[in-house]
């Protein structure tokens, strides 16, 4: 097969687009803004006072309750498509409890322990965990 000078000059531009973009950084991570990291900090804060007992203090489901539940397991956090969930999803059952969403009826709801931004905050540090696939390094919750 003969190549002319149209398809030969498309299949240069192409591999120079992709040689382009092979060297390009990373788009920024969205959990890199400091005011994202404080959100995850102070989620951080909130998830090992009150969600480890069934999460575990690594996110990864396997809390010292964990096994004594029945029906569906603690979600693990540091799952790739725990960051596919969108935040209100994740929020409402925060929120509302495991049995909102058909998930275990254990969990409970917590609206009247927790603030709104309490809420978000862990949402967006359980976004962060299952981004990273691990709890990723954040700032102390010293700013409020």
């Amino acid at each position: 097969m003969r190549l002319t000078f149209p398809y030969l000059a498309l299949l240069l531009a192409g591999l120079g687009m992709a040689w382009v973009l092979a060297i390009q950084p990373p788009a920024a991570d969205r959990f890199d803004s400091p005011e994202m990291q404080l959100a995850m900090a102070r989620g951080k804060e909130v998830f090992l006072s009150h969600c480890t007992g069934c999460h575990g203090a690594e996110a990864n489901g396997k809390g010292p309750l964990s096994e004594q539940l029945t029906g569906t397991r603690p979600r693990d956090f540091t799952q790739p498509e725990v960051a596919e969930t969108p935040a209100d999803s994740l929020r409402k059952t925060i929120l509302l409890g495991g049995q909102s969403r058909n998930l275990n009826p254990m969990m409970p709801g917590w609206q009247t322990a927790l603030s709104d931004q309490e809420i978000d905050d862990v949402v967006v540090f359980v976004q962060a965990v299952s981004r990273h696939g691990a709890i990723p390094p954040v700032l102390e919750p010293t700013l409020r």
